[in-house]
C-alpha cells in the first residue's frame, strides 16, 4: 500500500516594506502625490509627468471618452488623479503610476449605474487551484490585465469633467462622454466581469 500523499497550504505574511518606503532619491522621493498640482511641484516632476502623460494616451488610444456639450438635464461627474509609486514584492522601485478615475461617490443610482454586482473569488478557490497544480506538478502563470476596466463599453450615459492638466482650451466648457468604462465608476467591476464571460 503506498504512502498518502499530503499536501501542504502555508501562507506567509510579511510586515510591509517600511525601510523601502524611503529608498532611492532621499527622503521624500517616495511620497506619493495627493493633487495634480503636488504632482507638478514634486521632486519627479518629469517622472510624475511621464506617468500621467501614460495614462491619458491609454485612454485616448482605448476611446474611452470623447469630447461633447452636456445635455440638458444631465450631470456632470468630476474626475481626480491617483497617483502611486510600485513597488516589487521585494520593495524595490518598480515604476511611476498615475490613474485617471472618475468621483463615483457622486453618482445616483438608477440614473448613472443600475448594477454593481460582480464575481470575486474567494480565497478558498485559490488554495485548491495551487493545492491541485502542486499535487500535479504542474506550473502556475499569472497574468495582468493592463487597463482592465477600459476595455468594455459603458453601460450608461456618463458625462465627466475634462481631466485636470488636459482641459482643451478651445473649448473649455465642453465635457467628455464615457465611451468606456473608468476606473472608479460604481458599475465598473460588474462591465468588466460581463466582459470576461461574454
Amino acid at each position: 500500500m503506498s504512502e498518502p500523499k499530503f499536501i501542504y497550504d502555508e501562507i506567509t505574511i510579511l510586515p510591509p516594506p517600511i525601510g523601502h518606503v524611503f529608498a532611492i532619491h532621499g527622503p521624500l522621493a517616495y511620497l506619493n502625490p495627493i493633487t495634480f498640482a503636488d504632482a507638478m511641484s514634486h521632486a519627479d516632476l518629469k517622472l510624475w509627468w511621464k506617468a500621467i502623460v501614460n495614462e491619458i494616451k491609454a485612454n485616448v488610444q482605448n476611446g474611452t471618452w470623447q469630447p461633447a456639450t452636456l445635455p440638458e438635464g444631465k450631470k456632470v461627474i468630476p474626475l481626480k488623479w491617483a497617483y502611486k509609486i510600485k513597488l516589487d514584492a521585494k520593495g524595490n522601485f518598480e515604476k511611476y503610476k498615475a490613474r485617471i478615475i472618475v468621483r463615483g461617490f457622486s453618482q445616483i443610482v438608477g440614473l448613472d449605474f443600475e448594477e454593481t454586482f460582480a464575481l470575486v473569488v474567494q480565497i478558498e478557490s485559490i488554495h485548491i487551484i495551487f493545492s491541485i497544480a502542486a499535487a500535479n506538478d504542474l506550473h502556475i502563470i499569472h497574468i495582468d490585465c493592463k487597463n482592465a476596466f477600459l476595455h468594455d463599453d459603458n453601460d450608461v450615459e456618463i458625462y465627466v469633467t475634462q481631466p485636470e492638466g488636459f482641459l482643451d482650451v478651445k473649448s473649455p466648457e465642453k465635457v467628455l462622454r464615457l465611451i468606456k468604462s473608468l476606473y472608479g465608476l460604481k458599475q465598473g467591476p460588474c462591465i468588466w466581469y460581463f466582459f470576461c464571460i461574454g
